[in-house]
This record gives structure tokens, C-alpha cells and sequence, in this order.
């Protein structure tokens, strides 16, 4: 890959992180349900909504398990956050994997930064 390629991609990621971080936190009902099991998990709760209801009630059990995991590492419990600086990441990476995939599929650049950048 060539120098002036590195920059493109780059430059790519970075709008897109910028495009999920610059309007902040975005947050709908379903993403406080999420946050509200991942809470639990870290203080020692259970996989729970309500402590002592065995029911799952979560849609993303993996991304919980995610934001679990963030909370208690960075010991930081601002879900909403936690959740805007993974989602922007992987935004991020999202855009460098699609250049490599178009690029790879088409064997031209210009197909990998469109792909990335549409």
C-alpha cells in the first residue's frame, strides 16, 4: 500500500469517527435496557433487567456483555459514553475493513475508498 493510499484510509476513518462523535450521544429506549443489564452484570447482579428475574429482555446480549466488560474495566459507568466511543471505533475499523475488501475484491483503490466512503 502506498503512502498517499495510508492517508486516504485514514482520512476516511477519521470522518467517520468524527461523524459518530461530533453529534454526541444518541440514545433510544432499547439502548437504556441494554445499559441497564450491563450495570447489573458489573455490580455483580446477574445477567438481569431486575435482580432476581431470570428473564432475558435484552436484544444484544453480546453488545451488553460489551458495555459489562467497558464499564468495568475503565471503571466508568456513563453508559451512554462507553457506548458513543465503542460505536465510533468501530465505525472506524468498519470503513478501513470495506476499503481492504473492495480494494482486495476489485484490485483498485479507487473501488476500496468509494466502498469505505459511501
Amino acid at each position: 500500500m502506498r503512502k498517499l493510499e495510508r492517508w486516504l484510509i485514514l482520512v476516511i476513518m477519521l470522518v467517520a469517527l468524527l461523524a459518530r462523535l461530533i453529534p454526541g450521544p444518541r440514545m433510544i429506549d432499547d439502548a437504556f435496557i441494554t445499559f441497564r443489564y450491563a450495570r447489573n452484570i458489573v455490580h455483580g447482579l446477574g445477567f438481569v433487567y431486575n435482580a432476581g428475574e431470570r428473564v432475558l429482555g435484552t436484544t444484544t446480549p453480546l453488545y451488553t456483555l460489551l458495555m459489562a466488560a467497558l464499564a468495568f474495566i475503565t471503571r466508568n459507568e456513563n453508559y451512554p459514553v462507553l457506548a458513543l466511543l465503542a460505536n465510533a471505533l468501530a465505525d472506524a475499523a468498519s470503513t478501513f475493513l470495506i476499503y481492504h475488501l473492495g480494494r482486495r475484491l476489485s484490485n483498485s483503490p479507487l473501488v476500496g475508498w468509494a466502498a469505505a466512503f459511501w
